[in-house]
């Protein structure tokens, strides 16, 4: 599965793709800092995130519909498509009608949240309407996209995201320098939003044009559709409780400035994270089609081979995110920015918790296990939202991302006992799982701690671009000769090594040719 030259194309493209975003996007988040300041960098995380609270309209409709894709991909039954295609856009035109309403109606409540703000309301009303029409624009071209991913294109929407955001936020820069304008900038987004949803509307009406046949039989199992949307609602409930209502309740009760700088922080972990979901989530359809004709044995082999795959990732970002943020944000953002080390050490334990669980999700949500999951789903979200409520009270914004962690360890807990209770149904092989993670993990604390100890020692705390390169050194080579020594002889390890052999044999060959 990990091999297929497909999921090696789509999470490559995606990868250099980002690499070249991220790097754009720093110096446009430098510049949003500089020339707009904290007060409006939290109001337009809390925007963003009330916004965010929209994304249940969607009531995981496009999840239902893209699980029912991969046996018809595989079988290549055009009419199946085209039916689920034609239901999926008639469902998005209502919501996207709805989550227009509905944002509406939330404007009322931007007050409650705009804590210790000094910019006029009704400038923040209208940046908080241009976000919602970018918002609502989604639903009426998006939905195309899912076919590519369950087809396993990924790499075409990607191409043209990445081309775009590039280009929009070359612009966004400029604008931000000439003009300090945080209008103009939410429009440029809006303008990027439609033009790169647009193109891949096209496209996808070019590369599959029965989806477009007038006389297109309505989709049968309409029932089943809405059975698994109504249990997948509990999951993007949770998915909101986790990733929106951290912003807001740190805005509510600590202020917006407060918003504003671990948004610093957290630019820098979430574009990190993103380009591990550029470079994992294409491996999803794969594992979709690979559960449907595979062996229960063959797939536990897949999952430990992927999870340790996750593992090499997450080894090096969570040490290296660890080590040299503090660094980063002190060096381009400017040392005022800087916060107490316990807060990339709690954006740390979440970023790593949520790449090692990783495949648990997938494997749990291309097998269709929505109705266990809503379960899950939603004791994860009250532990979150209760616990983050309770110890920000107490704690500050460091109760909130406690509150954080505790709900990503409780998913990676529970999704594991599900997937080997109700698939794998072995206690053995879950125990033997836990064990992996327990030493992945030890391995990650200590090491971290080590280089954390050595680089203090020796260099202290200064934010020059030397210390800063010297940290990334540190914080890649060693965790690679770390894990050779320790994982070395795994057959786990010897299969991702395996995989990077071929690639960068790939590379070399084609570099010859050239």
């Amino acid at each position: 599965m990990l091999s297929n030259k497909i999921v090696m194309k789509n999470s490559l493209i995606s990868a250099i793709g980002h690499m070249c975003s991220m790097l754009l996007g720093f110096i446009a988040q430098r510049c949003f800092v500089h020339y707009l300041g904290l007060e409006i960098q939290g109001i337009n995380s809390v925007i963003s995130d009330m916004l965010n609270f929209l994304s249940l309209a969607e009531l995981g409709v496009g999840s239902a519909i893209v699980f029912r894709m991969y046996r018809p991909i595989v079988e290549n039954d055009q009419e199946t498509i085209a039916s689920l295609m034609q239901m999926y856009r008639f469902i998005y035109r209502i919501i996207g009608l709805v989550v227009f309403v509905i944002g509406n109606f939330l404007l009322f409540f931007l007050p409650v949240f705009m804590k210790d703000q000094t910019t006029g309301m009704g400038y923040v009303r209208l940046a908080y309407y241009v976000q919602l029409i970018s918002t609502t624009s989604t639903y009426f071209f998006s939905y195309k996209r899912s076919l590519l991913f369950a087809d396993q294109k990924q790499y075409i929407g990607k191409m043209v995201d990445i081309t775009s955001n590039i280009l929009f936020t070359f612009v966004r820069i400029i604008t931000l320098v000439m003009f300090h304008n945080y209008m103009l900038y939410l429009v440029l987004q809006l303008g990027q939003n439609l033009l790169s949803n647009g193109i891949i509307a096209v496209y996808c009406d070019r590369k599959y044009p029965y989806i477009r046949e007038k006389k297109i039989k309505k989709y049968e199992n309409v029932k089943g559709v809405f059975i698994d949307t109504k249990d997948i609602l509990f999951g993007k409930i949770a998915g909101y409780v986790y990733n929106a209502t951290d912003n807001l309740i740190i805005s509510a009760f600590e202020g917006l400035i407060s918003v504003g700088g671990l948004t610093n922080y957290k630019y820098v972990t979430n574009a990190v994270k993103n380009l591990i979901s550029s470079i994992t989530e294409p491996i999803m359809a794969s594992v979709g089609n690979y559960v449907q004709v595979k062996a229960e044995e063959d797939s536990y082999r897949m999952l430990k081979r992927y999870t340790f795959i996750r593992y090499m990732v997450a080894n090096i970002v969570a040490t290296g995110l660890y080590v040299c943020t503090g660094t980063f944000v002190g060096l381009f953002y400017g040392e005022q920015f800087l916060m107490s080390q316990e807060i990339p050490l709690l954006i740390v334990i979440e970023i790593y918790i949520g790449i090692i669980y990783g495949p648990l999700g997938e494997f749990t949500s291309v097998l269709g296990y929505f109705s266990y999951e809503k379960y899950i789903h939603i004791a994860g979200a009250a532990i979150n939202l209760v616990t983050s409520i309770l110890l920000v009270q107490v704690m500050g914004i460091q109760g909130v991302m406690v509150g954080t962690c505790i709900s990503q360890l409780f998913f990676w807990i529970a999704k594991s006992v599900l997937l080997f209770t109700k698939y794998f149904k072995s206690k053995e092989k879950l125990t033997q799982m836990w064990f992996k993670y327990i030493a992945y993990s030890f391995v990650v604390i200590v090491q971290a701690g080590v280089i954390e100890y050595f680089v203090q020692s020796v260099v202290g705390a200064v934010y020059t671009i030397p210390v800063f390169l010297f940290e990334v050194f540190l914080c890649v080579s060693v965790p690679m000769v770390v894990m050779a020594a320790l994982f070395g002889r795994t057959e786990e390890y010897r299969y991702a090594l395996g995989i990077v052999k071929g690639i960068l044999g790939k590379i070399v060959k084609k570099g010859k040719q050239m």
